[in-house]
């Protein structure tokens, strides 16, 4: 392979500006869309009372799921992330909307990871 010399005393050409891949989310949208039918399928009733909880909030009370934890004391599913699916059932139905700002959880199974801060719609 022969080489080929290189002038260290030329400045080096300005780089070109990085593409940002495209980002197409909504074949992942609609694999969670899937996902979180099925769980509202399966957990009805568990849903229907997270609902019941939100509908009891006063209207443009801020909360985090931490809050519906700790109203429902034993009252869990058996897969936890069935908390997701109230979330976003009720979501569609208009009941809340996300805020956009997130809280460390108080959960100790959480680790203290951010969740999401949500609003009761009036």
């Amino acid at each position: 392979m022969k080489q080929v010399p290189f002038d260290f005393s030329k400045p080096l050409p300005p780089a070109p500006e990085p593409t940002p891949p495209a980002r197409d989310l909504t074949k992942g949208e609609a694999l969670r869309d899937v996902a979180l039918d099925r769980m509202a399928k399966a957990q009805p009733g568990w849903i229907a009372l997270v609902e019941q909880l939100i509908c009891a909030m006063p209207a443009h009370q801020e909360f985090t799921t931490d809050e519906l934890w700790h109203a429902l004391g034993k009252l869990t599913p058996p897969e936890p992330r069935a908390m997701g699916s109230a979330m976003q059932a009720a979501k569609r139905r208009g009941l809340i909307v996300a805020t956009g700002n997130y809280r460390q959880s108080e959960r100790p199974d959480c680790h203290a990871r951010p969740v999401l801060v949500w609003r009761r719609k009036p």
